[in-house]
C-alpha cells in the first residue's frame, strides 16, 4: 500500500527493475549492483516487519526455505540432486520466488564449476537465469520485495565471480608480455577485510596492490 513519497519512490524503482529490456545474465554482466540493492532493500524492510501479512502463505517459512536462506548465509552450494528435489516440492512450485531462487542456485553452481576448471555447459547456465527471471517476472506486486524466499540475495552472489580477469601496467622489456592475468578472489560480498577487497579487485578488474608499490616495482623492471 503507498501512504507517502518514501512509498511512491519505491514503487517506481520496483517497477523500472521490470521494464529493464535487458535479461538478467545481461544484468550481471553490466556490473552495475542492481541485485545487491535490492537485496539490500528486501532484508531492510523485512527487519522492520513492513507488510508481512501481505506475503502469499505459500512463500512463508517451510523445510526448504530455511535450507537456502542457510546456504546463502553461509556461502555454501547445494548439490544438484537437492535442487532438483526442491524444484519438484510442492512448496517450491507453489511459490514463484522459491522456483526463481532454484534456478539462480542452478546457474550459480555452474558458473563455479566452470570457474574451477570443471567442463560444464556455460550456456545452461544462462538458461536457469532465464528460468529465473520468467520465474520471478510472474509475480510482480510490490510486495514482493519483502518475499522471505533470498532471490536478490542469490542473484548478488551469482555476480560475485571467484576467478577475475584483471589488467596489469606493461613495462617495457619485462616479462611476461602479457599486461593481464586472471586473479581468484572470495566469490561472496561481505565486509570482511578480504572479501571487500574481492569485491574491489571485481569492480576494477585491476590487482589490489598500492599505487606505490605498482610504481617500485616497475621502476626495478626497467633497471
Amino acid at each position: 500500500k503507498i501512504e507517502n513519497w518514501l512509498d511512491s519512490l519505491l514503487d517506481a524503482a520496483w517497477s523500472d527493475v521490470w521494464k529493464l529490456a535487458a535479461q538478467w545474465h545481461e544484468v550481471l554482466a553490466s556490473g552495475w549492483p542492481i541485485f545487491a540493492l535490492m537485496g539490500l532493500c528486501s532484508k531492510k524492510l523485512r527487519s522492520l516487519s513492513l507488510g508481512d501479512s501481505e506475503v502469499s502463505e505459500t512463500c512463508r517459512g517451510g523445510e526448504q526455505l530455511q535450507r537456502f536462506s542457510l546456504a546463502l548465509e553461509e556461502d555454501g552450494m547445494l548439490p544438484a540432486a537437492a535442487l532438483e528435489k526442491a524444484l519438484e516440492s510442492a512448496a517450491v512450485q507453489a511459490c514463484a520466488y522459491a522456483r526463481a531462487t532454484v534456478y539462480v542456485f542452478a546457474a550459480d553452481m555452474v558458473r563455479r564449476g566452470r570457474e574451477e576448471g570443471l567442463l560444464l555447459d556455460l550456456e545452461s547456465g544462462t538458461e536457469m537465469l532465464s528460468k529465473a527471471q520468467v520465474a520471478a517476472h510472474s509475480s510482480r506486486a510490490l510486495v514482493e520485495v519483502i518475499n522471505p524466499w533470498p532471490l536478490w540475495k542469490a542473484l548478488d552472489r551469482f555476480s560475485c565471480a571467484g576467478l577475475v580477469n584483471v589488467s596489469v601496467q606493461q613495462v617495457p622489456n619485462f616479462l611476461p608480455v602479457r599486461n593481464w592475468f586472471w586473479i581468484f578472489v572470495s566469490p561472496t560480498r561481505a565486509n570482511h577485510q578480504d572479501q571487500v577487497i574481492s569485491n574491489s579487485v571485481r569492480a576494477k578488474q585491476l590487482p589490489y596492490c598500492s599505487r606505490e608499490f605498482r610504481n617500485s616495482l616497475a621502476q626495478v623492471a626497467s633497471q
